[in-house]
């Protein structure tokens, strides 16, 4: 069964929500120009939970992470722990993904595809053309979350091109930036779950 990351969580409410519906992993932004970063949400930092896996989610990464957390997210960075990290691939072409190191795959947890947006580092709700992760998908070992413009109506699409490991949503189910939409949440990860 393909898993559930809901990512830009600012809100306990929504973070209740989402292990209520399923979520394995529950993504927290501390990229500091993001609308849903939680840098100083102290409460949201201290949550805690066994059901899903808690990720620190970064543009760059410079070793410095909140503790509690299972797992740092980031496209760029050092110190990323064996095993404990995800690396985002920003695809807008096939070239992307060839430029991505497989000798690193040991270190990673997975890989995060997600689409390539001048302005933003996710959560953007832009999607890429899923089919030219396919031949990437192939060959990669590791887990694969796919992310970038998912959302309620196109997430089982996207589950049957890819059959990634893990879809990863943000934008998709909000109502605002940071604030999700607990419909759009359900009807989300109960059509990934399918």
């Amino acid at each position: 069964m393909v898993k559930v990351k809901i990512c830009g969580l600012t809100r306990l409410e929504d973070i209740e929500k989402a292990i209520e519906y399923g979520a394995d992993y529950l993504g927290f932004v501390f990229e500091p120009t993001s609308p849903r970063c939680i840098a100083a949400n102290q409460d949201v930092l201290a949550f805690a939970t066994e059901r899903a896996r808690k990720v620190a989610v970064f543009h760059r990464f410079d070793g410095n992470c909140a503790p509690g957390f299972d797992l740092v997210q980031a496209a760029q960075g050092a110190n990323l722990a064996p095993r404990r990290a995800l690396q985002v691939i920003r695809v807008a072409s096939d070239t992307d993904l060839e430029l991505f190191s497989m000798h690193d795959e040991g270190l990673l947890h997975g890989v995060v595809l997600d689409a390539f947006s001048p302005t933003e580092f996710g959560g953007s709700g832009i999607s890429f053309d899923w089919a030219q992760a396919e031949a990437f998908v192939a060959i990669c070992d590791l887990p694969i979350f796919l992310a970038g413009g998912l959302n309620p109506t196109n997430v089982k699409e996207a589950i049957s091109v890819l059959h990634p490991y893990a879809v990863d949503v943000s934008s998709g189910i909000e109502s605002a930036p940071g604030i999700k939409d607990w419909r759009k949440m359900r009807d989300f990860i109960q059509a990934a779950k399918g």
